[in-house]
């Protein structure tokens, strides 16, 4: 089992982050299907979601930016 956070939100929401692969999962860099809290952290806030207020909507992942120029391996001038 791998070591997962847990974060309460005052809203009540949980989310969960990677804290530690076990040794299974660490071969091959996947985390395992069963989830063992390693720690639970409180907040004193609302998630993200809840925060956006109502006349905007959340957006769960933002757009990445694109660097233009010389390809990797190229020499600059």
């Amino acid at each position: 089992m791998c070591y997962w956070y847990a974060h309460s939100y005052a809203c009540k929401h949980t989310t969960y982050a990677l804290g530690k692969y076990c040794a299974d999962g660490s071969l091959v860099q996947t985390a395992c299907e069963r989830k063992l809290l390693w720690q639970r952290i409180v907040m004193n806030e609302d998630c993200e979601n809840c925060m956006v207020p109502p006349t905007r909507t959340a957006s769960p992942c933002q757009p990445k930016m694109i660097r233009k120029g010389k390809k990797m391996g190229e020499k600059r001038n």
